[in-house]
């Protein structure tokens, strides 16, 4: 399982929109939960993936940068601490 953060979504993104976005850049996998968060006033969200790390970062790299909704988008793999 990883864990995908996208920074800088359009204020009005939905989590299906964002699944949309994974599925415009080819990803066909199962997408788990995402969370969107808006604390800074600029939207990000948190996408579990049924992936290894490596194709995560893969992921990732394909997003980073790119002109999304008139956002250019972060993207990184990061991980999860539980407690």
């Amino acid at each position: 399982m990883a864990v995908l953060v996208i920074r800088h979504l359009p204020p009005d993104t939905h989590p299906d929109a964002v699944v949309d976005l994974l599925r415009e850049l080819g990803y066909s996998e199962p997408v788990g939960k995402v969370t969107l968060c808006d604390g800074s006033g600029q939207p990000w969200a948190v996408i579990t993936l049924p992936i290894s790390r490596v194709a995560c970062v893969a992921v990732a790299g394909m997003l980073n940068g790119r002109f999304w909704n008139g956002q250019v988008l972060e993207a990184e793999q990061t991980h999860v601490w539980r407690e």
